[in-house]
């Protein structure tokens, strides 16, 4: 799969928005719970929680390592 046709953001599961920085997608509610999403075709194709509680779950990197195993896995 080719990463140009991955779009990466940010999901605030509060409010359902999608941001393209964490520092924005954390200020957006008062307390966020913030996934990082990998999205294809208009389609939430790997999910993985962040930021939630006021706390980093998560790092982005992390993340995006995360969701590449679970797709590579599939």
């Amino acid at each position: 799969m080719s990463e140009k046709e991955i779009i990466k953001k940010f999901l605030n599961e509060k409010n359902g928005q999608m941001y393209s920085s964490l520092k924005t997608a954390k200020e957006s509610t008062k307390s966020p719970y913030i996934s990082r999403v990998w999205i294809k075709d208009e389609k939430i194709i790997g999910k993985q929680v962040v930021f939630a509680y006021g706390e980093g779950c998560c790092t982005v990197r992390r993340a995006d390592e995360i969701i590449a195993e679970k797709i590579q896995n599939v």
